[in-house]
């Protein structure tokens, strides 16, 4: 037991020195495949929060200016809504004030041929039918003025919605070019 036990006890401590400083060192030493995981996820992950925010910032535009679209046709249609009764009010006006003048003209006619003795005669027949052309040329032509003018709103009113629908059709396009780019970009980084 002399050397031989010694040299045992000996290197018993300094095997277990040796384990304690291998532990101990692999315990220590940095984890730098942890630190590059963890900076990568990082990087993903602020990658992602600056897409979802790119992202947000498109809604946000195209609601914007969708509202500005609706916005714009919706003044237009009350504008040409009120061109239409417009129209209207002065076609019915027009029809009436003819009907009262055609009357008064009838009334004051008759009365001058009643006064001439001829209130019955055939000028009085005559003066009638005349009356009755000038009226039917007279309402013609506010009628057809009436039709001219709501044939242009209408048309007016179809160009209106045609120009929204081209405008939202492109804004549609705008956005879904732009989402592309945005998440084409994020796709880029991400790679990179």
């Amino acid at each position: 037991s002399g050397p031989i036990g010694y040299n045992a006890t000996v290197n018993v401590p300094q095997q277990q020195q040796q384990q304690q400083q291998q532990t101990s060192t692999a315990t220590s030493a940095p984890n730098y495949s942890g630190q590059v995981l963890a900076a990568i996820q990082n990087s993903m992950n602020l990658l992602n929060q600056r897409e979802a925010a790119a992202m947000s910032n498109l809604e946000r535009e195209t609601a914007s200016q969708r509202n500005t679209l609706q916005s714009n046709v919706q003044m237009g249609q009350e504008k040409l809504g009120r061109q239409r009764e417009t129209a209207t009010r002065q076609r019915n006006q027009g029809l009436r004030e003819l009907s009262q003048n055609i009357s008064n003209a009838f009334k004051a006619g008759m009365n001058r041929l009643a006064n001439a003795g001829a209130g019955d005669s055939s000028a009085a027949n005559m003066y009638k039918y005349a009356l009755g052309q000038q009226e039917a040329q007279n309402r013609g032509q506010l009628l057809s003025d009436f039709n001219y003018n709501i044939g242009n709103i209408e048309m007016a009113t179809r160009q209106l919605q045609k120009d929204y629908e081209n405008k939202l059709s492109a804004l549609d396009n705008w956005k879904q070019s732009q989402a592309f780019a945005i998440r084409d970009r994020f796709l880029t980084a991400r790679n990179d």
